[in-house]
């Protein structure tokens, strides 16, 4: 018999070691049987952690490896390390049949203690029935995206759904990976035998400079600039209108009356639209359009003398 816990994400090799001494002990008790270390079984593979770790995720060379070693059993699993929690999945693999022949998967709280003591309750856990195997099939929108279940890299996804069977019945972290996108991360719960096809649909990181533009300062202010403007043309020309011949002196003053209530309105609307100008040149000065470099800064201030508004900023 082979038993053998190799070490995954956030977890030492030496941690790993120790509890595959542990699981050896917690075999032996189940009585009279010879066990074969993790240095035999890496002597098949060329005593690579990497590729040791790829063929414990492998049913299929789980078995090539237990038929060049001669063994009837397989004991071989992954332990990784998510936050405060531990997680290791376990298999037991009968050369006979090249079935799996049991299967435990637990997420741990706790320090290496903890750890210690549910992997060893796992072991007598492993010659229990065990429920029907399931699979998955994972596909994504990125070519050469990284396929990572329970902290194990599982595949890379080259047009076809990486595949991994042999699942164990119940809930897996799956993560799919790739440069210049954002981690896919989903907990999914898998149901005995069931074949759970999964896309991943990676996301391209939002571009700084996108989030930039025209600051609406720009369009309220030219806008504002506009009416007004109009408005003081207007009032300004029919302000400077004169009087009809022949008209009452009554006529006459309510006449006037009314171009200086225009003229009034004249004035007060280029005040409005240079105010309105100014704001969008202060829209301007604020808007990003897209420069790496270079900064801008305004400041709308009363200057002495009477002056409304004031403009301070520097440009790239």
């Amino acid at each position: 018999m082979v038993v053998i816990l190799l070490a995954s994400a956030g977890v030492d090799p030496e941690t790993a070691d120790a509890l595959t001494e542990l699981a050896i002990g917690a075999v032996a008790t189940r009585g009279h049987v010879s066990i074969v270390g993790k240095e035999e079984f890496q002597a098949q593979l060329g005593h690579s952690e990497a590729r040791s770790a790829e063929c414990v995720s492998s049913t299929a060379c789980l078995g090539r490896v237990g038929v060049h070693l001669g063994v009837d059993e397989i004991i071989a699993g992954t332990i990784a390390r998510r936050g405060d929690r531990w997680i290791f999945n376990i298999n037991r693999i009968d050369m006979r049949s090249g079935n799996v022949a049991g299967r435990v998967f637990r997420e741990v709280p706790g320090d290496v203690g903890a750890l210690a003591d549910a992997v060893q309750a796992a072991i007598p856990e492993l010659y229990a029935q065990v429920a029907e195997a399931a699979q998955l099939l994972v596909s994504t929108n990125v070519d050469g995206a990284e396929v990572v279940v329970d902290g194990v890299l599982i595949g890379v996804y080259r047009g076809e759904a990486v595949e991994l069977a042999d699942v164990a019945p119940g809930r897996h972290e799956l993560v799919v990976t790739a440069a210049g996108y954002f981690d896919w991360t989903r907990v999914v719960n898998v149901a005995p035998g069931a074949t759970m096809q999964i896309e991943a649909s990676l996301e391209v990181p939002e571009d700084p400079g996108e989030s930039g533009g025209i600051s609406p300062l720009v369009w309220i202010g030219f806008g504002t600039a506009a009416v007004a403007g109009g408005m003081a043309i207007y009032f300004g020309v029919s302000s400077q209108e004169e009087p009809e011949a022949g008209i009452t002196q009554a006529e006459a003053e309510a006449f006037l009356d009314t171009k200086n209530t225009e003229a009034t309105i004249a004035n007060v609307s280029m005040v409005v639209a240079g105010a309105g100008l100014v704001l969008a040149i202060i829209g301007l000065l604020l808007s990003d359009f897209g420069g790496d470099e270079g900064g801008v800064t305004a400041a709308a201030t009363p200057l002495e003398g009477g002056a409304l508004l004031s403009l301070r900023g520097s440009l790239p």
